[in-house]
């Protein structure tokens, strides 16, 4: 029988077999105290190397993104006029043939996909706000590589662009945007209220790309 004391330390009694010759006392009851701090120590570290496994097949690269931005805010029209240049590496092993970007503040108009949901809500009403309160994100230019380009389509928060050239892991490739956003009015984290502006989330955003595939989800209220 055995007893563990405090999982680090067992006592293991044992008897040795009865032997005739030493029935009168010769064979007496040993104990050997055994140490069990080598198995509960690999056990541990078989744990730590598996749990470490499933990290790195989950996490092992990640997309590196460079954004390089010239903006104006033109308070008198409520607008900001911005260029962008962004320098995306594939770390993955995909090879890519389309990529998606946010344009967030499209959410702040009526129809949207944020307006529909606010209607069930009461969170945020867009449904009578006139067209020069709304938010908006127009995209004037957009060029992959240099080359501008047309294959693409805005639907609602989400732009999807086929690339002219497919992307391979380990490989870059350069977008520019020429665009505008128009403010929109009170609008939590981004609005205008009188002279006062909060500004977030108001450049094409590339969406994330992992292991699960790409994150394009639309917005529907909270940054």
């Amino acid at each position: 029988r055995s007893k563990f004391l405090g999982g680090l330390m067992s006592k293991v009694m044992v008897r040795f077999p009865h032997h005739p010759e030493r029935s009168r006392g010769m064979a007496p009851i040993r104990r050997h105290p055994v140490r069990l701090d080598g198995v509960v120590g690999i056990g541990k570290v078989a744990f730590l190397l598996f749990s470490l496994f499933l990290f790195s097949n989950s996490f092992a690269w990640q997309q590196q993104v460079d954004y390089k931005i010239e903006a104006q805010l033109k308070a008198k029209e409520h607008k900001i006029e911005a260029k962008q240049t962004l320098i995306y590496i594939n770390n993955s092993p995909d090879t890519l043939k389309k990529v998606y970007f946010h344009l967030y503040l499209n959410a702040f108009q009526p129809g949207s996909y944020m307006d529909k949901k606010s209607r069930t809500m009461a969170d945020y009403d867009l449904v009578n706000l006139p067209k020069e309160k709304w938010g908006k994100q127009e995209v004037k230019v957009l060029k992959v590589d240099g080359q501008e380009v047309t294959d693409y389509i805005i639907n609602n928060t989400i732009l999807e662009l086929n690339l002219p050239n497919p992307l391979p892991p380990g490989e870059k490739v350069e977008f520019y945007f020429e665009f505008t956003d128009q403010v929109p009015v009170d609008g939590g984290r981004m609005g205008r209220k009188g002279n006062h502006y909060d500004i977030a989330q108001w450049y094409p955003k590339i969406a994330v790309y992992d292991h699960k595939g790409w994150h394009n989800y639309h917005y529907l209220g909270t940054f």
